[in-house]
């Protein structure tokens, strides 16, 4: 059985000393922990944050043709994200400047495999009426060709109008499913 010490009794010095050391020893692994977690960190892409989104969570994005886009996330990939909104709109990765609310992930889970690109979202729409903004210019008409870095859409502007147009995906900044 221990007493309470009582004053003046002698410091415990090697309770002491034990504790000095444990800290030490804390703020060491500490340390460590946070070199690993900020070396881990410098690895993770934008793209990797992004396809970590949650579906149904709120965003705004701003794409860098200087538009905001705000809607809730209902796809996301490596390559792009799809909020919906007034219209489903598909904002590749290489368009945004910035993306409220992004999820820290420190990596995907290397068998994580995102099979729905932006191709895959374009092909669902085939012949569906779209509006393709590239740099602040908006081109209306029906996705007529989706290629491996590119798409065309046939004009909306006349209906006997059977001008196309292909946009190299690489400039496009968002494509908005127009509502039925």
């Amino acid at each position: 059985m221990s007493r309470k010490p009582y004053p003046g009794d002698p410091p415990d010095v090697w309770a002491e000393a034990a504790l000095v050391i444990q800290a030490e020893h804390d703020a060491d692994i500490r340390l460590e922990a946070r070199g690993l977690a900020v070396a881990e960190m410098a690895d993770v892409s934008f793209a990797e944050r992004l396809a970590a989104l949650a579906e149904g969570e709120e965003v705004t994005v701003l794409v860098r043709g200087g538009t905001r886009l705000s809607g809730r996330v209902i796809g996301r990939a490596i390559d792009h994200v799809t909020i919906g909104g007034s219209g489903d709109t598909v904002v590749p990765v290489h368009a945004i400047a910035s993306i409220t609310d992004a999820p820290r992930v420190l990596h995907l889970d290397s068998g994580q495999r995102y099979v729905r690109t932006w191709r895959s979202v374009m092909r669902d729409w085939l012949g569906e009426a779209i509006d393709v903004s590239t740099s602040g210019v908006v081109h209306s008409g029906h996705i007529s060709w989706i290629g491996k870095d590119h798409l065309s859409i046939r004009s909306l502007a006349d209906p006997g109008d059977h001008a196309e147009i292909t946009i190299v995906w690489e400039f496009v900044d968002a494509v908005t499913r127009r509502i039925r």
